[in-house]
């Protein structure tokens, strides 16, 4: 189930109103709900299979917040699977951040639990079964050859990223500092590692070397979220706040042509590049947030080329909640 060598684009996944779940091809067609299980409803991010044939994300059941899990569907919404709920107790535990492995066969999550020593991050197969912990920590990233896996972790006063084998063995810490270090993602050919430095982004060597801090922007504590690699591994995109909105920048991993791809009047959140690297998609809403205001419901779709030019809104009030976004790798001969 990996990527073939030549991949195009698919449809955007996002999340409607009342926590519902959407699909919308990038011209704006085949706009539709995925039709959950009764009583179910979704929660953020969405990972899409390497072959685009599936989703995976996190969903709770309704009314009752202790019962998070991993589901999985076929890429047009069809056939939802709860993959976690029946192997890790809902009551005691929750499920999210879901990402699939390059090889299309497992899948790693993170768990948060009332019992401490069930927190971690876990792998398991695409049909929910060997659900296993391999580390403590949150956030997990696959490595593009599919042996590692990063995450970040708390470590002394601050939170550091770590790095472990898939079999849970040479657990490696990359930072060690004092600051708050989080959402770590490889380069597209594993030789670097962005991931966020207190509030700008930041990118390292995989041993964790060569700790170079690539933006230096006044963002009010709230900057450098949701870093994204192209495709072809020459650019990053990320979300940043501005005193009165978030927006979105792209930045070279060297630190240079930092330049603001999206920035209106209200917020443009979670860049996501398309699989061929030719478009950024992204959630807007006319509404400025203030920061952690609430604009849930005012988002729809967009998409730039990235350089900024020839921007494209997608989806006309779609009422997203923004925050989840996610572009479908289509391969050759599938759609």
């Amino acid at each position: 189930m990996g990527m073939p060598a030549s991949v195009g684009n698919g449809r955007l996944a996002f999340k409607g109103p009342n926590f519902t779940a959407w699909l919308v091809a990038p011209d704006g067609s085949g706009f539709h709900q995925i039709a959950l299980p009764d009583a179910t409803a979704t929660i953020t991010p969405w990972s899409y299979s390497p072959d685009g044939t599936h989703i995976a994300y996190t969903g709770y059941e309704r009314g009752d917040a202790g019962d998070y899990a991993i589901y999985v569907s076929n890429a047009d919404g069809s056939d939802v699977t709860d993959l976690t709920s029946t192997y890790l107790d809902p009551a005691e535990n929750n499920q999210g951040e879901p990402v699939w492995s390059p090889d299309g066969k497992t899948i790693a999550c993170d768990n948060y639990s009332n019992d401490s020593s069930m927190q971690g991050i876990y792998l398991m197969n695409i049909d929910g079964t060997n659900v296993h912990k391999i580390a403590d920590g949150g956030f997990p990233a696959w490595s593009p050859d599919g042996q590692s896996i990063l995450f970040g972790a708390a470590a002394g006063e601050g939170n550091d990223i770590f790095l472990v084998s898939i079999d849970g063995s040479h657990l490696t810490q990359l930072t060690h500092t004092a600051a708050i270090e989080s959402l770590p993602i490889w380069s597209p050919d594993g030789a670097q590692i962005a991931f966020i430095e207190g509030d700008q982004i930041a990118v390292m060597g995989v041993d964790g070397g060569h700790v170079n801090i690539i933006t230096n922007m006044p963002n009010d504590g709230m900057g450098g979220f949701s870093p994204d690699w192209s495709p072809d591994g020459t650019t990053i995109a990320f979300e940043v706040f501005d005193d009165h909105s978030w927006n979105i920048y792209t930045v070279h991993p060297d630190g240079t042509d930092l330049r603001p791809l999206a920035d209106g009047p209200g917020d443009e959140i979670q860049p996501v590049w398309s699989p061929d690297g030719s478009l950024i998609a992204y959630m807007a809403s006319p509404e400025g947030s203030g920061g952690f205001g609430d604009t849930t419901g005012t988002y729809d779709v967009y998409m730039s080329r990235p350089d900024g030019i020839e921007q494209t809104r997608v989806t006309t009030d779609a009422g997203g909640a923004g925050g989840s976004l996610a572009w479908q790798p289509l391969p050759d001969g599938i759609s």
